[in-house]
């Protein structure tokens, strides 16, 4: 297994249409999309999280990784599918559940693998006794000692965090992951990783992550706490594989902002990035909304989120350069009060910190920026 490096490492959350290009060895004039392909693909990249349950529930056996050729240097991260089955579950699906042959698909294929866990949403309590459940299925029942199990961490408050981490830290795992949520709630993803360092959970300077985030502003904050600690940590998304569903195109080097593609007959005469992506593309290719063309879409965003993640790592070194590439994305407030909690964390406690910055750990509203289309008639 590849150690994690130092610093916040970004992991591309696999949705199933990019599984799919990955297992039919998708090609695009000789170009494919498996990126840990090294060589063989636009870009390598070598860490990528795959969901489980669903593929569990799909193939006939556990050699997954063996059957893609997944390199052993290359880190792959088992999502257990909690939070998919308490959508379903939500929505009133009925799902039968193995958790035992998740956990055995997590131990013969991932590096690192997730416990089944019931994220919170309506019913706190429900969540944590179910979830608990299942870490004493997993605990009982794990065979192998050398991939990483992590404990789970949920809250939408700093009580549920004391509430649910008081439930479940005699658990015998070898790591934390995180789950705040809402994920706008940037600085109590922040309090729950302090919390869990002053109840001295000393794995998680090696082993940390956080579920489902790749915001600008979680980037940035988990670079600083990557960089006071001198942590190893990883966090996910699928942010960008809303170019399969929706034509969405990330503008480069910005997470933030897209323009959702071809929606009127004016459109481009050539891509606006030179990213391996689009200089391996033709324009025209974006426009055939074909099979191919969301992939392409969807790996140019891929490219889009790792490098503003390696940016804003490598500014993060030099305070006075992120200060100054915060006020350039107007989160210049972001990176003060984190500086502010974390130099307080230095000689005061998590509930210290939770009284003196309250009004920081109320989520703010969602950003749901509507995509701007470039291209109707003027």
């Amino acid at each position: 297994m590849k150690i994690i490096p130092k610093g916040s490492n970004y992991v591309p959350a696999v949705s199933s249409h990019t599984l799919k290009c990955q297992m039919t060895n998708m090609m695009y004039n000789d170009i494919g999309f498996r990126f840990f392909d090294k060589g063989n693909s636009f870009f390598d990249y070598d860490m990528q999280l795959i969901n489980a349950y669903d593929i569990s529930s799909s193939e006939k056996d556990n050699n997954h990784r063996s059957r893609m050729n997944y390199p052993d240097d290359m880190v792959l991260i088992g999502d257990s599918g909690g939070f998919q089955i308490m959508m379903a579950n939500k929505k009133g699906t009925s799902i039968n559940i193995d958790p035992i042959k998740i956990l055995r698909w997590m131990e013969n294929n991932a590096d690192i693998g997730m416990n089944l866990d019931s994220p919170p949403t309506d019913n706190f309590e429900y969540s944590l006794r179910t979830s608990i459940q299942n870490f004493e299925l997993f605990q009982n029942n794990r065979e192998n000692y050398i991939f990483k199990l992590y404990n789970i961490l949920h809250g939408k408050s700093y009580n549920d965090i004391i509430t649910w981490y008081s439930h479940v830290k005699d658990f015998d795992f070898d790591g934390w992951a995180i789950g705040i949520r809402p994920h706008t709630n940037t600085y109590l993803k922040i309090l729950s990783f302090l919390y869990l360092l002053e109840h001295g959970e000393e794995s998680i300077y090696q082993n940390t992550h956080f579920f489902g985030i790749s915001s600008m502003d979680n980037m940035i904050a988990l670079s600083m706490l990557s960089k006071k600690f001198d942590l190893s940590l990883t966090f996910d998304s699928s942010t960008w594989a809303t170019g399969y569903r929706f034509s969405d195109y990330y503008f480069p080097l910005d997470v933030r902002h897209k323009s959702r593609l071809g929606q009127t007959k004016n459109s481009m005469k050539s891509l606006p990035c030179d990213c391996p992506v689009c200089q391996s593309t033709d324009i025209k290719e974006i426009y055939k909304y074909d099979t191919m063309s969301p992939s392409l879409i969807s790996y140019h965003n891929l490219y889009q989120f790792i490098e503003t993640n390696r940016m804003i790592n490598a500014l993060a070194d030099d305070m006075q350069a992120l200060i100054q590439y915060g006020k350039s994305v107007n989160e210049n407030i972001l990176i003060s009060d984190i500086v502010n909690i974390l130099n307080d964390f230095d000689n005061y406690n998590t509930e210290y910190i939770y009284s003196k910055y309250k009004k920081l750990f109320v989520p703010k509203p969602e950003n749901r920026i509507k995509p701007t289309n470039l291209f109707r008639s003027w």
